[in-house]
Protein backbone atom coordinates (compact mmCIF):
# COMPACT_ATOMS: atom_id res chain seq x y z
CA UNK A 1 0.00 0.00 0.00
CA UNK A 2 1.02 3.50 -1.15
CA UNK A 3 -0.01 6.55 0.59
CA UNK A 4 0.47 10.01 -1.50
CA UNK A 5 -0.06 13.29 -0.75
CA UNK A 6 -0.18 15.68 -3.56
CA UNK A 7 -0.36 19.58 -3.07
CA UNK A 8 -2.72 19.48 -5.97
CA UNK A 9 -5.94 18.89 -7.86
CA UNK A 10 -5.68 16.06 -10.26
CA UNK A 11 -8.04 16.32 -13.24
CA UNK A 12 -9.74 12.71 -13.72
CA UNK A 13 -12.47 14.88 -15.76
CA UNK A 14 -15.29 13.87 -13.24
CA UNK A 15 -16.24 16.05 -9.91
CA UNK A 16 -13.31 15.57 -8.26
CA UNK A 17 -12.42 13.89 -5.19
CA UNK A 18 -9.52 14.20 -2.22
CA UNK A 19 -9.13 10.64 -1.76
CA UNK A 20 -8.46 7.87 -4.61
CA UNK A 21 -7.71 4.69 -4.29
CA UNK A 22 -5.95 2.08 -7.53
CA UNK A 23 -5.47 -1.74 -7.82
CA UNK A 24 -3.69 -3.18 -9.91
CA UNK A 25 -5.37 -5.69 -12.76
CA UNK A 26 -4.06 -8.02 -15.01
CA UNK A 27 -5.09 -6.17 -18.23
CA UNK A 28 -5.79 -9.43 -20.32
CA UNK A 29 -7.73 -10.84 -17.57
CA UNK A 30 -9.75 -8.25 -15.60
CA UNK A 31 -11.26 -10.75 -13.32
CA UNK A 32 -7.23 -11.32 -11.93
CA UNK A 33 -7.13 -8.47 -9.09
CA UNK A 34 -4.16 -7.78 -6.72
CA UNK A 35 -6.51 -5.98 -4.10
CA UNK A 36 -3.47 -6.06 -1.89
CA UNK A 37 -1.01 -3.87 -4.23
CA UNK A 38 -3.28 -0.33 -3.51
CA UNK A 39 -1.83 3.36 -4.42
CA UNK A 40 -3.84 6.08 -2.21
CA UNK A 41 -4.21 9.30 -3.56
CA UNK A 42 -5.00 11.92 -1.46
CA UNK A 43 -5.39 15.65 -3.13
CA UNK A 44 -4.63 17.95 0.20
CA UNK A 45 -6.39 20.87 -1.49
CA UNK A 46 -9.89 19.44 -1.75
CA UNK A 47 -9.15 18.13 2.00
CA UNK A 48 -8.87 21.25 3.30
CA UNK A 49 -11.54 22.79 2.34
CA UNK A 50 -13.88 19.73 4.06
CA UNK A 51 -11.82 20.34 7.07
CA UNK A 52 -12.82 24.12 7.69
CA UNK A 53 -16.67 23.86 8.95
CA UNK A 54 -16.15 19.49 10.07
CA UNK A 55 -17.86 18.60 13.50
CA UNK A 56 -16.43 16.35 16.04
CA UNK A 57 -18.60 13.85 15.03
CA UNK A 58 -17.65 13.94 11.61
CA UNK A 59 -14.37 13.33 12.41
CA UNK A 60 -15.15 10.90 14.77
CA UNK A 61 -17.19 8.99 11.61
CA UNK A 62 -14.15 9.29 9.45
CA UNK A 63 -10.69 8.33 10.56
CA UNK A 64 -8.74 9.69 6.96
CA UNK A 65 -10.94 13.48 7.75
CA UNK A 66 -8.46 12.78 11.49
CA UNK A 67 -5.49 12.04 9.75
CA UNK A 68 -5.93 15.02 7.16
CA UNK A 69 -6.19 17.50 9.86
CA UNK A 70 -2.90 16.97 11.10
CA UNK A 71 -1.23 16.77 8.35
CA UNK A 72 -2.25 19.83 7.66
CA UNK A 73 -2.50 21.40 10.41
CA UNK A 74 0.03 24.65 10.80
CA UNK A 75 -1.01 24.45 15.22
CA UNK A 76 -1.07 20.88 16.38
CA UNK A 77 -1.20 22.34 20.08
CA UNK A 78 -4.80 23.61 19.13
CA UNK A 79 -6.45 20.92 17.70
CA UNK A 80 -4.67 18.11 19.69
CA UNK A 81 -7.47 17.43 22.09
CA UNK A 82 -9.93 17.60 19.36
CA UNK A 83 -8.28 14.79 17.30
CA UNK A 84 -7.65 12.66 20.25
CA UNK A 85 -11.34 12.29 20.98
CA UNK A 86 -11.97 11.58 17.40
CA UNK A 87 -9.48 9.21 16.77
CA UNK A 88 -7.95 7.25 19.82
CA UNK A 89 -4.25 6.52 17.87
CA UNK A 90 -3.76 10.33 18.17
CA UNK A 91 -3.10 9.68 21.93
CA UNK A 92 -0.19 8.16 20.87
Amino acid sequence: ISINLFDFNLDFGDEGKPHRCFKLIDTENQNISLDYIQMHIIEVQRFIDILENLTIEELKNNKLLTWMKFFTSNNLDLIKKELEEANPIMTK
